[in-house]
């Protein structure tokens, strides 16, 4: 084992024999339940975090730790699996209580692999680390849901369902999504016994369905499947503007002259504290937010360089609009996530406001394209998720309900973007800029050039 700490003395060992381990469950330093039973009278404590880091056994495999809280308040430790370069996190918590817990994983693959037991910045206790060859005992039961639903009504916002199962699972890949028709992206992942699908950019008034064949969801034995479909519908569209509601902007310098997001009616520069005191002062806003390095206005973009709630590209439009056109490049380098989301009241109590339109990743970079908008969106907003680097925002227009954006718009639909290579994995897109499958026919754009798709 490996032991390390991020404080010079910040570790010991305990023996922990009668006073600081003990059988009685209703005891301090007794197991928290009959199932929590086992720990040894020894222990390694951590008093402000560290590490226990397992020699490289092989897979597949069970590791069971046994976890003191020295203290009366719950803290959440990790178990660190590290496999194939690549290291995966789970949580572990430990009770408000002065107790020994035991956690149990199954590592499902074979090959090589190694633990570490995190601290996690806390005061903790770690007894044992135990690993042992994972057997599948026989009669296994079958594969079955114990929590959650395969029917799931959520609303549009970018979220998450978690599903469990009477036994922990592996799911290496292979279901079937339908419904997605745009730039929805779900995401399917398993750890232990639960199954988590997390989702962005779904439309409203929609269903999606995750189709699992024999194979794909399985017991860590591979011998016991999870045949069937998990539905995702989503709810209405925000709703709309109440009586004596207001939406608000603070005041910005003049935006570049390629920013036209009303064409010609929306105002550029400001003045006074706030762009509208009512709802109806100025039907039209446009306001960028964010701290002493994100939301830089320039001559020709606006450049982020971090990312928070503040940070963002936001515009109100009274009229109805089709679309939006947006240019977005990034400094060499840079990584980061940029999320398009539309609304229609941001300010609606209790209810799902911003729908994600499309999330641009680093892989998308440089990014120019027109997206549809909900023909009830009154709001956009531009925000980067994540940055390192520069992500600068060089375009930005909303068109007019039939999707004119001016008489000086001169975007053809093809992206002026220069490939690195012909990458045959790489997304496609039509020549609106909206992401299609293989079924697609007809001119498409790929690694920044254009195909004809038969």
């Amino acid at each position: 084992m490996v032991i390390g700490t991020t404080e010079t003395n910040g570790k010991r060992v305990i023996a922990m024999n009668g006073a600081n381990n003990s059988s009685d469950l209703s005891a301090d330093y007794g197991p928290a339940s009959e199932e929590d039973r086992g720990a040894s009278d020894r222990c390694v404590q951590f008093y402000a975090g560290g590490y226990v880091e397992t020699p490289e056994v092989q897979g597949p495999c069970v590791v069971t730790l046994f976890v003191g809280n020295p203290d009366k308040a719950s803290k959440t430790t990790k178990l660190v699996t590290i496999a194939g370069g690549t290291e995966t996190s789970t949580d572990l918590v430990a009770g408000a209580a002065k107790k020994i817990y035991k956690f149990t994983s199954t590592y499902t693959n074979a090959g090589a692999v190694k633990f570490r037991f995190d601290a996690n910045g806390k005061k903790i206790n770690i007894n044992d680390i135990i690993i042992e060859r994972y057997v599948a005992p026989e009669g296994e039961q079958p594969l079955e849901l114990t929590a959650g639903s395969l029917v799931n009504d959520v609303d549009y916002t970018d979220g998450s369902v978690t599903l469990t199962f009477n036994q922990e699972v592996k799911y290496d890949g292979g279901a079937a999504i339908s419904g997605t028709h745009q730039f929805e992206d779900i995401t399917i992942g398993a750890s232990g016994t639960k199954l988590n699908i997390a989702y962005e950019a779904l439309d409203a008034n929609s269903s999606y369905t995750i189709s699992f064949t024999d194979g794909m969801l399985t017991n860590v034995a591979g011998d016991r499947s999870f045949v069937g479909d998990i539905q995702i519908n989503t709810g209405d569209f925000a709703a709309a503007k109440q009586s004596g509601e207001t939406h608000w902007g603070k005041a910005i310098a003049t935006l570049p002259a390629n920013f036209a997001p009303f064409n010609e009616t929306a105002p550029f520069e400001t003045v006074g504290s706030l762009v509208q005191t009512q709802q109806n002062d100025y039907p039209h806003w446009v306001q960028v937010g964010g701290g002493d390095n994100a939301g830089e206005i320039s001559a020709d973009n606006v450049t982020f360089r971090s990312a928070s709630s503040s940070d963002k590209v936001m515009t109100y439009f009274e009229g109805p609009a089709k679309k939006i056109y947006v240019k977005i490049t990034a400094d060499d380098g840079t990584t980061g996530r940029v999320k398009i989301q539309e609304t229609r009241n941001p300010d609606v109590k209790n209810a799902p406001t911003w729908r994600t339109i499309r999330v641009i990743t680093q892989n998308d970079l440089p990014f120019e394209g027109e997206l549809e908008l909900n023909p009830d969106a009154c709001f956009v907003k531009i925000t980067p998720a994540s940055v390192s680097g520069a992500i600068k925002l060089e375009g930005f227009r909303i068109s007019d309900a039939d999707g004119n954006f001016g008489d000086d718009y001169t975007f053809d639909g093809i992206a002026d973007v220069i490939a690195d290579g012909d990458d045959a994995d790489a997304p496609v897109y039509n020549l609106l800029g909206i992401r299609v499958d293989a079924s697609y026919k007809g001119i498409v754009i790929r690694n920044g050039k254009k195909y004809i798709q038969r």
